[in-house]
């Protein structure tokens, strides 16, 4: 493995392969074999977005996807996973899951019921923004409760949700201090 994979690996610059994963945790004294697991199924959750974005950006509709996902689960089996969730467009791509897996509700709705303007609500969960973390607080927070009724458990997965956007938040934040770095 070069300096450079470790360097971009480091970074965030993409995901890393298996080797780079294992070396990092290596350093870090995980030894674990079910952390060492955990952390491999992570990597191919990732890796299984990535090709579904890439077959999204060669003109594979990502809402037909989700909606063929969706009836091809019985309505209710779309699983939205924010566990995984590495950049903002994958965290839209995860809202978007767990809208459907709130009955599909319309943006009209869901701005409704938590007393936010439309257009920011179809712009947060369409990807064109990252939103505020009010605001995606207000939206997830309606979406678990829709999806709750459909799936009693779901209200436990809020914690989980507002870590992948600070996840997301804290790289946006890292990635621009470098640019305006680079340009100095």
């Amino acid at each position: 493995m070069s300096y450079t994979a470790l360097a971009r690996a480091a970074r965030g610059d993409g995901v890393p392969s298996w080797t780079i994963t294992v070396a990092f945790l290596a350093a870090c004294d995980v030894t674990d074999e079910r952390e060492k697991a955990r952390w491999k199924r992570k990597l191919e959750k990732v890796r299984a977005w990535e090709r579904n974005s890439l077959l999204s950006m060669q003109g594979i509709d990502s809402a037909k996807r989700l909606r063929a996902e969706r009836k091809a689960s019985g309505g209710s089996g779309v699983s939205a996973d924010p566990a995984c969730v590495v950049t903002a467009a994958h965290l839209a791509e995860e809202l978007r899951r767990l809208k459907l897996a709130a009955g599909n509700p319309s943006y009209s709705r869901i701005a409704w019921r938590t007393a936010q303007p439309r257009s920011t609500v179809g712009d947060m969960l369409s990807g064109r923004c990252f939103p505020r973390a009010e605001v995606y607080e207000a939206v997830v927070s309606c979406l678990l409760h829709l999806a709750q009724r459909l799936a009693p458990h779901r209200q436990a997965e809020f914690g989980s949700w507002m870590d992948a956007f600070w996840r997301v938040a804290e790289r946006r934040y890292v990635l621009g201090q470098r640019r305006r770095r680079a340009r100095s």
